[in-house]
């Protein structure tokens, strides 16, 4: 079972930073980071949560949150389902181009920034719309990820897993390399051309 959380996980100096200011409820991305072997993203509230593709939120008390859907209860622990999880892939409607990872903190903490509908792109000049499609994950594993993309218009792929630069990824069909930027500060965005691609993400330390 995935988590966002965890005990002595390994996780990058992104991650850690978005987690921060997840719940510091501000951009504010200074040490210290009040976790080192343990780190626990606990506000369910937070818009970000559903970014991070959380579906399922387990507590001891009871939720009293719009999104959250009590679907199970043994003893004193109640499962809730998120219905505003973001999919683990997605094509952003709006791309907002970001200078660095300060400005890029401080736009997906904006009221008015959308998870799921816009990204907060860092090393990309391009902002505006998008081309409108889907994105299907055909395959998911530790070292490899295929998505299967329609798109009418050139358009931008997000997958809500972190960012790391030994990470690749290309279209199949043609071999053409992509550049993975960084994506809502700690995930991963690629832009594609219009129609239809076999998209690969691929480790290369594996």
């Amino acid at each position: 079972i995935q988590s966002i959380e965890g005990y002595d996980p390994l996780f990058t100096q992104r991650y850690a930073e978005f987690v921060v200011a997840m719940q510091r409820g501000k951009p504010d991305i200074s040490p210290p980071f009040n976790f080192n072997r343990i780190i626990t993203p606990h506000d369910s509230s937070n818009r970000l949560i559903d970014l991070l593709g959380v579906k399922y939120v387990l507590s001891l008390d009871e939720v009293n949150l719009p999104k959250l859907v009590k679907v199970y209860e043994e003893g004193q622990t109640k499962i809730y389902e998120n219905k505003r999880v973001v999919p683990r892939a997605f094509l952003a409607e709006e791309v907002i181009s970001a200078e660095d990872r300060e400005d890029a903190i401080k736009k997906i903490m904006d009221p008015s920034f959308e998870p799921g509908n816009q990204a907060v792109v860092e090393g990309w000049d391009k902002t505006g719309g998008m081309g409108s499609g889907s994105a299907k994950i055909l395959k998911y594993s530790a070292d490899r990820v295929i998505v299967r993309v329609e798109l009418k218009e050139n358009g931008f792929l997000v997958l809500t897993d972190n960012f790391y630069p030994s990470w690749k990824a290309r279209i199949t069909e043609s071999g053409q390399e992509l550049t993975i930027y960084p994506t809502d500060y700690t995930l991963r965005g690629v832009a594609i051309p219009k129609g239809t691609h076999i998209v690969e993400f691929y480790a290369t330390l594996l």
